[in-house]
């Protein structure tokens, strides 16, 4: 009996010895950081937020880590550390960061032409193909519109990134190569299939291969698919009334390299002291130290004119530079839909923080990041700068039984009938235009819009039915006939400039 309390006993201390750093840490953390907490859930409230992870590094180590609400809104399941979000364009420095460790190992030139690698690859004019490099494509100055590439991967989608390739000879320049900052998410799958073609292996098993295995990133995954069956997965949230709702995931695999990791505080924590590390895991030199003070030091100005100067915001590859206080900032953030994110480094402070959201199209993350940055920085916030709140709602969805009426005062020259085809451009793809029961309607692989009469021979579109949260119901439909007897195209706002398809014949 006395040999089992004296176990007993020594067990019991052994837990008091232990749980008491680990009380005085939470407590040191409540007193320095409580305040915050407070205002983070506040702005959760006001944000009509599902949840929120925060996490900081510090000298290397992961020295805070927050969740704050839910992964899952209707099972009231919480965020921690481990929960996976997805981080959206955060994603472009692990695939930039993938051709950089291609380099080191002399397989690749960031001064080379894309098409080196892509043999297919062609541009929309010879100064182009002669011009662009793999570098103007991780630096967003290739001059390729942001509003084409977004249109022609989003409305005509495709499950194999390779087949928009062909695309890119017809879409119109919006810039001169270097000229300006155009971002762009296909030139980020551009660097990806620079990638594949250089390894044979996918993007998704280079990512995995050299960043995530090496690096211990075992929460992430790569793609919705992969995300939901983690046991610790957040279920992405619009609003809609005022709370979260549930919204459809993103899934486009031709916009995949710019944009389609999830991950955790966890992970990202290690991801972030890499970067902090000038490239080093422990011992192990995972990204090369010269790419990555390239990736982190300005290669295109992100303003033009007078706001450009000393200072100013420039990009580097797949990450952000600017001055923040005199200090060097160095970030990215993230939007897919159901899903906001910010990651910011201070290198010379060794400093790093991390903020996922479940939230579409949400400055939360960035709010909350500078709450935490003016902290840690001791940097006095100016009262008067109130924060943006600003976030997607839901978009309502216009019944497909709704009939097309007309705005009898400015009518169309042509019956509705008349509209009935598909149109074809070799850089998008094909529309249909239908007439059934009343209903004009636009199909595209992405999805079917109910057409409403503006004026004249234009119509606007509304969502018919439910799609994930990428885009608004922005196009506008204007029929042509060069003959004025028949309908031959139709002018849609796909591009920085409206885009004629061109009806097929039947």
């Amino acid at each position: 009996m006395f040999l089992t309390r004296t176990k007993a006993f020594c067990q019991l201390l052994f837990l008091l010895l232990v749980s008491l750093p680990l009380a005085c840490q939470e407590n040191r953390a409540a007193v320095k950081w409580g305040g915050l907490e407070a205002e983070t859930v506040d702005l959760l409230e006001a944000f009509h937020a599902a949840g929120l992870a925060v996490g900081i590094v510090e000298n290397g180590s992961l020295t805070y880590v927050k969740g704050f609400g839910y992964r899952n809104v209707e099972k009231s399941l919480p965020v921690d550390q481990h929960t996976l979000f997805g981080i959206g364009s955060v994603t472009k420095a692990f695939t930039a960061g993938v051709l950089g460790v291609l380099r080191e190992e002399g397989k690749l030139s960031l001064q080379d032409s894309p098409q080196t690698h892509i043999s297919e690859l062609r541009f929309n004019n010879e100064e182009m193909n002669n011009r662009i490099k793999i570098h103007h494509l991780l630096s967003h100055s290739s001059g390729v519109g942001q509003m084409t590439a977004e249109s022609s991967c989003i409305l005509f989608l495709s499950e194999n990134r390779n087949d928009v390739i062909p695309r890119i000879r017809h879409w119109e320049p919006a810039a001169e190569v270097g000229a300006a900052f155009l971002y762009n998410n296909f030139m980020y799958t551009l660097a990806g299939v620079v990638g594949e073609r250089i390894t044979g292996n996918t993007w998704e098993e280079n990512v995995r291969n050299l960043i995530f295995q090496p690096l211990g990133m075992q929460d992430s995954r790569i793609g919705y698919r992969a995300a939901s069956t983690a046991t610790n997965f957040a279920h992405g949230y619009s609003v809609l009334a005022e709370k979260p709702e549930r919204v459809l995931p993103e899934l486009v695999p031709t916009r995949s390299p710019g944009g389609d990791i999830y991950s955790s505080i966890a992970d990202m924590s290690e991801w972030m002291g890499l970067w902090l590390n000038e490239g080093k895991s422990g011992n192990q030199q995972l990204l090369p130290a010269r790419y990555v003070r390239e990736a982190t030091s300005p290669k295109q100005a992100m303003q033009t004119g007078e706001e450009d100067g000393p200072g100013s915001p420039s990009y580097g590859y797949g990450w952000m530079i600017s001055d923040f206080h005199g200090h060097k900032r160095v970030e990215h953030a993230g939007a897919i839909s159901g899903y906001s994110s910010n990651v910011v480094l201070f290198p010379e402070q060794q400093l790093g923080i991390i903020v996922l959201s479940n939230q579409s199209n949400s400055s939360l993350p960035n709010i909350v990041a500078d709450l935490f940055i003016d902290k840690l920085l001791q940097i006095e916030r100016q009262t008067a700068e109130e924060p943006i709140i600003r976030y997607s709602r839901i978009y309502p969805i216009d019944p497909v039984s709704s009939t097309t009426r007309i705005n009898a005062g400015q009518a169309p020259t042509y019956d509705l009938t008349d509209l009935v085809g598909n149109y074809f451009h070799p850089g998008f793809g094909t529309l249909t235009i239908s007439f059934t029961d009343g209903v004009l309607l636009a199909a595209c692989p992405f999805t079917t819009f109910r057409l409403t009469h503006a004026e004249g021979n234009t119509f606007n579109s509304v969502f018919a039915e439910e799609i994930p949260q990428i885009m608004g119901p922005f196009l506008r439909f204007t029929f042509h006939a060069s003959n004025r007897k028949k309908v031959d195209s139709v002018l849609v706002n796909v591009g920085e400039e409206q885009v004629a398809f061109s009806r097929e014949r039947e």
